[in-house]
Formats: C-alpha cells, structure tokens, sequence
C-alpha cells in the first residue's frame, strides 16, 4: 500500500473484537520522517483503542486502551521488510519486531473493540505513513511464539522492494497476489 503523498486506507465501518488479540503486518518505509507515522489506528479517539505508529525518530511504538506504550529499543532499518506483531492476552501485552519480543508488560483489561481501523493514518487523516504495509491480519486470540516465527520465518524476499505490476497489481516481490493486495492496488492504483 503506497502511504505516502496523504494516502491512507480507513474502513468506515467499525469492526469489532474482543480479547484476547493479536495484530500482525509487514512494513516498508521509505524514510524516517521526523514526525509520528501511523502502521494502524483502530480508534475513533476513545478507548477502546489500539494503535502501532513509528516514532519521530523511527522506533515502532503501541499501546492498547490505557496500557503503558510498547516501544523497540531502536529504529528498524529503513527500505526493509519488517514484521511487526502485538499480542494482548488479556493479561499481557507485547510487542514482537522481526520475530523478537522487543517489549512486554503487564496489562489487565477486558478490551472489546467496536472502532474503525485506519490502515497508514489515523482517523483524522492526520501522521500519514510514508511506506508500503503487506499481510494486514487481526486474530481472535494471541499468537504464540511459534507461531509468529513461523509466519516471519515463511517470509521472502525481505529486503526486495515491493514491485509495482501494472493496472491493479501490487505485490511483494512474489507471484502470488492476496485479496488484501488486491483490494489495496485497486483502491490505490485505479483512483485519481
């Protein structure tokens, strides 16, 4: 998904879930900006909430409702791949940055979300992020370790830049093409 240039995918329609939760997505950005970037924004401004943005200075950052922020003891390298994970179990809530738990903290809360999900801004329209986001997933229950390393570790060609193919086909590198991608190429690719 091109971010850049005030692009930003929002649903508009509210899309619920309760915990236990985990998000998962790819992201490529093309540079750090100097301002807050945001990957995704489950919000309409109130808890419950969720969030995952990239710092002014390139860390990734979240937070869920009211809990304590996550954040990466540094910067992802820029014009990569990396594979970003939170997972609330109800009880704990930690980040995982290219299959590593980077952050982790206690967290207890019963969290039933009913939000719109912005993907590449917030609600606003505000923090747009300058990069390429792939494999947008929410599940209905944490993700173990394992599995997270199993989904990173079926990743290809993580360093390659996303290729643009013509007309309403995006993809990752690969031949194969999600129905997420295909989505995000029409809606971004085939508008003015």
């Amino acid at each position: 998904m091109a971010g850049n240039a005030g692009d930003g995918l929002f649903s508009y329609v509210p899309i619920s879930q309760a915990s236990p939760i985990s998000i998962e997505l790819w992201f490529w950005q093309f540079w750090v900006k100097g301002v807050s970037q945001y990957l995704l924004a489950w919000d309409n401004a109130v808890n419950p909430s969720t969030f995952i943005w990239l710092l002014n200075t390139g860390p990734v950052q979240t937070n869920i409702n009211a809990s304590p922020a996550l954040q990466s003891p540094s910067a992802p390298a820029i014009q990569t791949w990396h594979h970003v994970v939170t997972v609330f179990t109800g009880t704990a809530f930690t980040l995982w940055l290219d299959n590593v738990a980077v952050a982790t903290t206690a967290y207890t809360s019963t969290f039933t979300i009913n939000r719109d999900i912005g993907l590449g801004n917030l609600p606003t329209g505000a923090n747009v992020y300058s990069g390429f986001l792939a494999e947008v997933a929410v599940y209905g229950y944490a993700l173990i370790g394992a599995q997270i390393a199993n989904h990173f570790n079926a990743a290809d060609q993580r360093t390659q830049a996303p290729i643009f193919r013509g007309p309403s086909t995006f993809t990752g590198g690969g031949t194969t093409v999600t129905q997420l991608e295909k989505f995000i190429a029409s809606t971004y690719l085939n508008s003015p």
